[in-house]
């Protein structure tokens, strides 16, 4: 019965291990992020600047110094608007779950001086409808 437990101990902590090698990987790390923005406003000047795009029902900023994604919901429709970025070897989606006229902003740490895509669109949860897609932007990092 004791081989049993710490045979049990053994793969707890290598699972334990292994989580925490994946959850402390840094910024840079390569690969896909999925993330729901934290409400907040962006700068005035930054949202009717060349670092936006639009589509139908989003609306969507980078804002180079602080490397922040910003999103917003410009129709009262239930969809969930989101920008799809791409930097190097990394890329991902910035979710807005706030609801019509809020602004969310995902926080990230780029590598400076990379090209960064992003394009601004949204998805229905409810009935698994992927929204228009805006024409994709590039900028640097």
């Amino acid at each position: 019965m004791k081989s049993r437990k710490r045979i049990a101990a053994a793969i707890t902590s290598l699972a334990l291990t292994a989580v925490g090698m994946v959850a402390t990987a840094g910024p840079a790390a390569a690969g896909y992020e999925n993330n729901y923005g934290k409400a907040g406003t962006p700068d005035p000047a930054l949202v009717g600047a060349r670092d936006c795009v639009e589509s139908y029902r989003a609306k969507v900023c980078f804002q180079e110094y602080g490397d922040k994604l910003w999103v917003k919901d410009i129709r009262r429709d239930g969809y969930t608007p989101y920008m799809s970025w791409k930097v190097g070897d990394r890329w991902g989606e910035c979710y807005n779950n706030y609801g019509y006229g809020k602004w969310a902003v995902c926080d990230k740490n780029f590598t400076e001086n990379m090209a960064i895509k992003f394009a601004a669109s949204s998805y229905n949860f409810t009935t698994k409808k992927q929204g228009a897609v805006s024409d994709t932007k590039s900028l640097r990092t």
